[in-house]
């Protein structure tokens, strides 16, 4: 990340429509309360394709050739582990859409078993993050596109969503 990048950041953060103690995570929240269920998925979606176009940013991410390399490393597994945590958040709510569709049993144990895959590596790229294991990270991180692809190619289109009577 560019030196003045996070400073840039910070200063929109502060300034903008949610300066003070709004966090990413608080607006994710405040957007999934204010979400009807139907559109639940989606606002996933949405989360899902920020967070892992952060994770495209930082694996493609080319560190300048400076003295302080190391630093920079240690800047970029920092920025993955935060990423990596808010996608472990992200998908341990994915089986939420289950609510409001049809899906059989073993569809229905199909896609909760992809999501708590997807937990599960997205917790162990935040680990390996942490421990400074860069070729680990680039190895977890092609898990997690698999599993990403996996789900996406079973589930591109999930079944009719249920309609609630108020009887």
């Amino acid at each position: 990340m560019a030196p003045g990048a996070l400073a840039g950041l910070a200063a929109a953060m502060a300034t903008g429509p949610f300066s003070c103690v709004d966090t990413p995570k608080k607006r994710y929240q405040q957007l999934l309360s204010r979400t009807t269920q139907p559109a639940l998925h989606a606002a996933h979606s949405e989360r899902l394709e920020a967070i892992m176009a952060d994770m495209s940013r930082l694996t493609l991410y080319h560190q300048p050739q400076e003295l302080d390399l190391a630093r920079q490393r240690d800047e970029r597994a920092r920025e993955m582990a935060a990423v990596a945590s808010a996608m472990a958040e992200a998908a341990r709510r994915i089986p939420d859409v289950l609510d409001e569709v049809r899906m059989g049993g073993e569809h229905r144990e199909l896609f909760v078993g992809l999501a708590d895959t997807l937990h599960d590596q997205a917790r162990q790229l935040e680990r390996l993050a942490t421990g400074r294991q860069i070729m680990e990270m680039e190895a977890m991180l092609h898990e997690i596109n698999r599993t990403c692809a996996a789900c996406h190619q079973a589930f591109r289109v999930l079944p009719v969503v249920t309609t609630r009577s108020s009887s």
